[in-house]
């Protein structure tokens, strides 16, 4: 008989792979999310399985949109209150909960003697309020980071919950070094990617075939075109590297910090904005390359997806990267802000 596993995450990040992964191996997995049930199942999750709350969701966008400044102080709270009383409807082996909406279910009378581990999908929240600090600083320009509400809540999680689960060996690092000790961290890495990602034959052949014509090479980003993703230091590349040798790809929402370099990025490559998951195959054939510069980055899946597509990455040393090096992944880790290294 598998455990009874409760898996809370105000959005999807890489709970729905999870649970479904859970589900394969024998456990019984109800995932508490504000995507649409119908929305979930798309990803393999079975029927009877999510508990959803897609008000929450609808709202979430739309107070992002308008008030982006003060929008999780009560949208936050609110997913919590919501996913503490669905919990707390029957019992648990474990609760795994997204840091920053894990508070309420935390404080329930219900929680008390329950396995909660907290997913922290980045570094400890105060080293990456510092590192984009920093990176504020060294561009001059005002960057979406987490706010000192957000930094007490999520502190106050940390020293509440059983665990604290992290993606990477950054993530990781950045907690102790903050003085979390470590028997009350986990390092699991999100080394996984869909066989969807998968590329025949035929197009590893053919991009072989590319590469040994010596025709420019093709660079890709995938990922929100944000500061926090090292987009100051992609441009620089993309604007000094010779036209003719190099061809550049981003994929991914444009955010409104970046919005101001838009124009500079696109005289340098295609802009193609953020797309489906299920398109995202067709992009990494296109790639001979991928790069991700990352400031702070707790474990980017698009990695693992390169991985799985036969595509080499550059990527800092702040992000999944050196994880997927250190298994066995051929490419190159640099440290982040280095576009000229």
């Amino acid at each position: 008989m598998g455990l009874a596993i409760a898996l809370v995450v105000h959005g999807r990040f890489h709970a729905f792979d999870l649970g479904v992964g859970l589900q394969a191996g024998g456990h019984n997995v109800i995932v508490h999310t504000n995507y649409p049930a119908r929305v979930a199942r798309r990803f393999g999750l079975p029927a009877g399985h999510v508990v959803s709350n897609p008000m929450h969701g609808v709202a979430a966008r739309l107070a992002h949109r308008i008030t982006p400044r003060n929008a999780e102080t009560w949208i936050n709270p609110w997913f919590g209150r919501w996913a503490a009383k669905r919990l707390a409807e029957r019992s648990w082996d474990i609760v795994h909960i997204w840091s920053s909406v894990a508070t309420e279910w935390l404080d329930h009378p219900a929680a008390q003697g329950t396995r909660c581990g907290i997913a922290r999908g980045s570094a400890h929240i105060r080293t990456q309020r510092m590192l984009l600090d920093e990176e504020e600083h060294r561009i001059g320009a005002r960057l979406d980071k987490p706010s000192d509400w957000i930094i007490e809540r999520e502190e106050y999680e940390y020293s509440r919950a059983s665990r604290v689960v992290v993606p990477s060996r950054f993530a990781y690092q950045s907690f102790i070094d903050r003085g979390v000790p470590r028997e009350r961290l986990r390092l699991v890495p999100l080394a996984g990617a869909p066989a969807s990602f998968m590329a025949p034959a035929e197009i590893i052949a053919e991009r072989a075939a590319r590469i040994e014509r010596r025709e420019p090479l093709r660079v890709l980003f995938v990922g929100s075109i944000t500061y926090q993703k090292g987009m100051h230091d992609l441009l620089q590349v993309m604007e000094i590297a010779p036209h003719k040798r190099f061809r550049f790809r981003l994929v991914g929402q444009v955010t409104s910090e970046c919005r101001p370099i838009l124009r500079r990025l696109a005289a340098r490559g295609e802009v193609i904005g953020k797309v489906p998951q299920s398109e995202l195959p067709s992009h990494y054939a296109w790639a001979d390359l991928m790069v991700l510069p990352s400031i702070q980055d707790g474990f980017a899946v698009v990695l693992s997806q390169a991985a799985a597509s036969g595509v080499p990455f550059v990527a800092s040393e702040n992000s999944g990267g050196p994880d997927l090096v250190a298994a066995g992944v051929p490419s190159w880790i640099v440290p982040a802000r280095s576009a000229r290294s």
